[in-house]
């Protein structure tokens, strides 16, 4: 019996061996890659950016109101007259030392669409309106990338954390700022006559 096993033992760990140093394909360097972005933007912390920037003071949801947001002294009520969520944008991610699989250097370039917004203001306020329409906002990043990705056509995943020099503008028919959530909402500001 002890002999039967051993043979069996002995003929199958030549293949076994043999399967376990095979040569797995490895995919194409790639140096280039383009995206198209279909965006859905959710309005997360819109009371505090552009809202409190613009107002100056503390702003808070209104719950069962004909208006959307009012200051916490009750001062002003905000009703928000559009907000654009989907937008397109796109990307051109360049490897130089090529990409396949594991970890590589990319230098990332990419823009958006911004949300059309539009704002109007009752009580005590600044201004009547706000509007930001048109705004597009161009990135440039540089980071590390992972990849896993499988040889030929088929599919793979990547990761990647985009960090260093980042720098960010937001243009609009307006004018032209830097991407600082605390002062470019501020640089759209187009207010329209009082109503008296």
């Amino acid at each position: 019996m002890s002999v039967c096993v051993g043979s069996i033992v002995a003929l199958l760990f030549p293949r076994l061996a043999q399967a376990q140093t095979s040569q797995v394909p490895q995919p194409r360097r790639q140096f280039v890659t383009v995206s198209l972005d279909w965006l859905y933007t959710q309005p997360l912390h819109f009371a505090e950016h552009p809202l409190e920037d613009l107002l100056g003071t503390e702003v808070g949801s209104a719950q069962q109101q004909d208006y959307d947001y009012e200051t916490r002294d009750g001062a002003t009520r905000i009703t928000v007259e559009e907000f654009k969520r989907r937008s397109q944008g796109g990307g051109v991610t360049v490897f130089p030392l090529g990409l396949r699989t594991g970890t590589t250097l990319g230098i990332r370039g990419s823009f958006e669409g911004l949300p059309d917004i539009r704002v109007t203001f009752e009580g005590a306020a600044p201004f009547s309106s706000y509007v930001l329409t048109n705004a597009r906002a161009y990135d440039v990043g540089a980071g590390i990338f992972v990849s896993d990705r499988s040889a030929g056509w088929g599919l793979g995943s990547r990761a990647f954390a985009v960090g260093g020099m980042r720098h960010g503008r937001a243009e609009t028919h307006l004018r032209r700022a830097a991407r600082d959530r605390h002062r470019a909402p501020q640089r759209f500001v187009r207010s329209r006559g009082s109503d008296g």
